[in-house]
């Protein structure tokens, strides 16, 4: 059985919703926001940076990074699938909007979040905060583009970019935003929270 370290809203909870829906066994284990940081020993031996989520598997392995947990439980798990075939075209643009949204989108929404983390100066933080938003919102506006008549990425077929971007999709904060400007990430994230499995997790962590 997995362990998922995580706290109700943040990085991990992509990971949750796609064991939850794929049925694959797993157990939560909460880490406060205030106890997720360097100076909490038990975390840090788990993952030294601190941060959620992470993920234990039966071998007492670790996996961090919310993208990589994705693409493990993907591969690990071919018949719940998650993924194209391997080397597909399909699988292959999968791979590059998921890494898209863990770099450019994932990684925008901290620097929005948690400006102050990001300038050595707190005056240029609030200068930060902006240009993330800015950054964000391109990118939300550039993958809004490669979408088709949905409901999913794939079309009928979810897969875990799904799951991922349902996630990020409610980081904005303003969701009157994406549905102006981006109503066919819209249309992919409301058809994601529609999930029999996902929509409990949706109003527990997200409403």
């Amino acid at each position: 059985m997995y362990t998922l370290y995580n706290f109700p809203g943040a990085g991990g909870l992509a990971a949750e919703a796609v064991m939850t829906d794929a049925k694959i066994a797993f157990r939560s284990v909460v880490v406060k926001p205030e106890e997720g940081n360097r100076d909490t020993s038990w975390f840090n031996r788990i993952n030294p940076r601190g941060q959620v989520p992470a993920l234990v598997l039966p071998d007492d392995s670790v996996i961090t990074e919310s993208a990589a947990i994705l693409l493990y439980l993907a591969e690990a798990h071919p018949d719940a699938g998650l993924m194209p075939p391997p080397g597909s075209s399909a699988g292959g643009q999968v791979l590059r909007w998921l890494l898209f949204f863990a770099v450019n989108i994932y990684e925008g929404e901290l620097r929005r979040h948690y400006s102050q983390r990001y300038s050595s100066d707190p005056s240029g933080a609030e200068a930060v905060k902006q240009a993330a938003a800015t950054h964000v919102a391109q990118n939300y506006e550039l993958f809004e583009e490669s979408l088709g008549e949905g409901p999913y990425f794939l079309g009928e077929r979810i897969s875990v970019l799904d799951y991922y971007v349902w996630m990020l999709s409610h980081w904005v904060g303003d969701r009157s935003w994406i549905l102006e400007k981006c109503p066919k990430v819209a249309r992919l994230t409301d058809a994601v929270r529609n999930r029999p499995a996902v929509a409990p997790l949706h109003e527990a962590q997200l409403t």
